[in-house]
Parts: C-alpha cells; sequence; structure tokens
C-alpha cells in the first residue's frame, strides 16, 4: 500500500520497527533514512520529566508522533481496549498525510486494534515473569528487562 511522500504516492518495500531509549531522532533519521523510504518515529514521554521530555520542535514534524506516558496507561481490559482505539485515531489523525484515511486507512482496521491488545496482553505477562529475573535480562520480543529480582 502506498504512502504519501512529498505530495507523491510511494511504495514502501521494506520496513523496519525498532525500540530505544535515544532521544536523538534527528541522528537516527540520518542514519535510518538512506535504506528506508521514510522513517516514523512514536515518542512516549513524560511532559515533566526533564530526561524524557521532547522539545515541541521535535513534536512538530510530520512524521513524528510524541504521545505522553500517562497515554499508555491502563488498569483493566475495558481501559486497554479505550487505549489502543485512543491511540489507533491518534495515529489516523497524525499520519493521515502518509496513509490517508477512509479505506485507504485499513493499516489501522479494528482486527490490527485487536491484535495491538493481543500484544499488550501478552507483553503484561512477560513482564511478570521477568521481574525476578537480572536487570541484563532482556526479553527481545518486547524489549522487557528483568526486575533485578
Amino acid at each position: 500500500q502506498p504512502v504519501r511522500q512529498s505530495g507523491r504516492d510511494v511504495t514502501i518495500d521494506a520496513t523496519m520497527v525498532t525500540r530505544t531509549h535515544n532521544l536523538d531522532m534527528l541522528g537516527m533519521y540520518k542514519a535510518i533514512r538512506p535504506n528506508f523510504d521514510e522513517v516514523f518515529f512514536v515518542v512516549s514521554h513524560s511532559a515533566t520529566d526533564p530526561n524524557t521530555h521532547v522539545s515541541d520542535l521535535l513534536c512538530s514534524y510530520k512524521n513524528v508522533l510524541c504521545i505522553t506516558d500517562e497515554q499508555l496507561w491502563y488498569n483493566n481490559q475495558d481501559e486497554l481496549h479505550a487505549m489502543v482505539r485512543s491511540l489507533t485515531q491518534t495515529f489516523r489523525n497524525r499520519y493521515e498525510y502518509y496513509f490517508g484515511t477512509g479505506n485507504n486507512a485499513d493499516w489501522l482496521a479494528v482486527e490490527n486494534e485487536l491484535n495491538a491488545v493481543e500484544r499488550l496482553d501478552a507483553m503484561a505477562r512477560v513482564a511478570v515473569e521477568m521481574v525476578n529475573e537480572p536487570l541484563e535480562e532482556v526479553d527481545l520480543k518486547f524489549g522487557v528487562h528483568g526486575g533485578g529480582g
């Protein structure tokens, strides 16, 4: 499915999803962009913690979506579904320029929301399993570190 780039439809042949604590998005963009058609960032940050705060200028770029940590919080299955639904709408709004809306936004279909809920459930189970593991132990699928126990 094509994305919008410089006012034209461009097919993306290769994709990569990665997780990092590096907030130097411009540096990462320069390093990654030559290998891909486009680079998108989703940054979870705290508005009050200076160690994880991201500048408003960086969040204004069309390929960057900044969300606060609080937007990711949930306490039960109903809240988890609501959080995923809310984030999906936020993604649609932010990346509309690239992916379009309506029928062109199938990448954010309801089935994909349900898949996201299942992945988050699986990640939560891994987090519980990792609590007593050393800090150096990392689950490679979800990037969850051991709890130091």
